[in-house]
């Protein structure tokens, strides 16, 4: 991923939600996300799921979806 795309996601999260740094594995998911690749993120309860879809929606690229069951 290009360093500007990098600085983009990070603003969004720094932004939207005030951190400065992803969880583990989030900005890899991201990253996956973004470069086009059909991705599924298997995370713990309170492992920061949503960001991952959050984070590429609101950097204006594509769609995200998220399904739960």
């Amino acid at each position: 991923m290009p360093e500007q795309a990098t600085d983009d996601i990070l603003h969004v999260l720094r932004q939207t939600w005030g951190h400065t740094r992803f969880r583990p594995l989030q900005e890899d998911i991201i990253r996956a996300v973004l470069a086009g690749h059909d991705t599924l993120a298997l995370l713990p309860t309170g492992g920061g799921k949503s960001i991952c879809f959050q984070v590429p929606a609101l950097a204006g690229r594509d769609c995200a979806w998220w399904c739960r069951r």
